[in-house]
């Protein structure tokens, strides 16, 4: 991915996990009303093995890498500096 879709990528992930937390939770109390507990915690069982799937189709030679920084005296204050001079993290 492209360095400039980054805040967007952020963005939308934020998006996407409130919304399903949201629609999640109706969901789930919509389903044990109509078709009861137990059948409720099937359905949510089952539903990890979808993320499993996920994971397991993810191409690990498209994910990119960062080279760490290695550690030195200061960095937290100059994270804090930044945040402070730069509106979008602000």
């Amino acid at each position: 991915m492209p360095r400039e879709h980054l805040v967007n990528a952020v963005s939308l992930n934020s998006v996407t996990i409130n919304v399903a937390r949201i629609v999640g939770a109706a969901f789930g109390g919509l389903v044990a009303t109509v078709l009861g507990l137990a059948l409720c915690f099937g359905l949510n069982g089952l539903s990890f093995f979808v993320v499993v799937a996920m994971l397991l189709m993810m191409r690990g030679n498209e994910i990119s890498q960062h080279r760490r920084e290695t550690p030195r005296k200061g960095q937290i204050r100059e994270g804090f500096a930044y945040v402070v001079r730069t509106p979008e993290p602000r």
